[in-house]
């Protein structure tokens, strides 16, 4: 993980305290073990956060980049897009991506998407030959969330409890 998405967990994590629910930064288990144990470095989150919203459960997996033009599939690695893709088949459990991007002046924009939007995104694209999905793109699939202050304006994608794909 580099430093500038770890920046971007944490202005998540300041959203998130701003939000009504209940939350959780799920650790990066690689980080609590020396090399030597290789077992233990090997275990893979699910996800960046859980949070509880609304009486609904997410996971939320947080992608940052600087690429201005595009948003590149393969950041979402393919452990974490089937975690997503388990925990959203449960009942009243789902997967968001938030995706960042950093602009020329680190400006910041910010979309949520569902694991399901995501794929849907993700296949069109690779049914039209691409790898990657353009910002516009990703406007009109997700959800736009917004700075305030330290953090980022979340509540759109839990409003009134229902999932954010009920909504578009």
């Amino acid at each position: 993980m580099t430093g500038r998405g770890k920046t971007f967990e944490r202005r998540v994590s300041n959203g998130l305290r701003e939000t009504s629910g209940w939350w959780y930064r799920i650790p990066d288990y690689q980080h609590f073990f020396p090399r030597t144990l290789k077992p233990f470095r090997q275990m893979k989150a699910p996800a960046d956060f859980l949070t509880v919203q609304y009486g609904h459960m997410y996971l939320i997996e947080c992608k940052s980049t600087r690429s201005r033009k595009s948003f590149p599939f393969d950041r979402l690695e393919s452990h974490q897009e089937e975690s997503l893709l388990q925990a959203s088949k449960h009942d009243g459990l789902h997967s968001l991506v938030l995706m960042e991007i950093i602009g020329e002046r680190n400006e910041m924009r910010c979309w949520g998407l569902t694991i399901e939007q995501f794929q849907a995104l993700k296949q069109k694209r690779k049914d039209e030959g691409f790898k990657s999905a353009k910002w516009g793109h990703i406007h009109r699939a997700g959800i736009e969330i917004f700075r305030r202050g330290r953090g980022y304006y979340l509540d759109p994608l839990f409003v009134n409890g229902r999932p954010v794909q009920e909504r578009l």
